[in-house]
């Protein structure tokens, strides 16, 4: 299925809208010349949301999307879930997972560019990596625990998810896309495999590419390395 421009999508689902929506669930995605969709977003991929309407399914440029608001779950609640082992009310301690304690004992992370990630997600899964930024999206709040930001680096585009430990840090990286040099921060990240994500939010697409777990790194007695904020 080949990707399409934003006036194509629009043009597209402007036919696939005028029929009864048959979806369960329907969510409402907003472009950014204000038009709004009622759809379903059933997936993410390569800078492509994959939206279903009216029994059509086809992809929606990411940079033609200004807002997307999810609609609850068939109990009521959205479909954010909690991390592995985490209990009601308590915060998610994704430290506790057993992928991420397996990527932070390898022996170093990866430096990698968030474009060599999106090429090479398959191979990178459960690989701890070392990227540098310069700038960031709006922060996104998705569930009480997890927040998601994208990275750019030229046309590839990286969704990244971080606890809310790290959002101070994260509020300090300046928002929009770059224009000219400016300050680099390094970010320790685990690249995540869909079974991995699953273990953060039920619809895997919002938990992007890559976790992220610091921006330090520090030798402990041991020889263990210790990430953190």
């Amino acid at each position: 299925m080949r990707g399409i421009g934003r006036g194509a999508a629009i043009a597209y689902f402007a036919l696939a809208l005028a029929a009864p929506v048959q979806e369960a669930r329907c969510d409402s995605v907003t472009l950014k010349d204000g038009t709004e969709l009622e759809c379903r977003v059933v997936g993410y991929d390569a800078g492509l949301f994959v939206i279903s309407s009216a029994d059509i399914v086809t992809n929606l440029p990411a940079a033609s999307v200004n807002k997307i608001s999810f609609s609850a779950g068939p109990d009521g609640r959205g479909q954010s879930r909690r991390g592995a082992g985490a209990e009601p009310g308590k915060q998610l301690e994704v430290n506790e997972l057993e992928w991420v304690k397996t990527a932070v004992a390898q022996p170093k992370a990866n430096d990698i560019s968030p474009r060599a990630i999106l090429a090479n997600r398959v191979d990178l899964a459960g690989r701890l990596v070392k990227i540098e930024v310069q700038a960031r999206s709006d922060i996104e709040q998705v569930t009480a625990d997890i927040y998601a930001v994208r990275f750019w680096d030229g046309s590839a585009d990286v969704r990244a998810v971080f606890t809310k430990d790290a959002l101070e840090y994260m509020q300090k990286i300046p928002g929009g896309r770059m224009h000219g040099r400016q300050k680099s921060f390094d970010l320790y990240a685990v690249v995540m495999s869909d079974r991995m994500k699953r273990d953060l939010l039920d619809d895997i697409w919002r938990a992007g590419d890559i976790l992220l777990i610091g921006r330090t790194a520090k030798k402990e007695a041991g020889g263990k390395t210790a990430y953190s904020w």
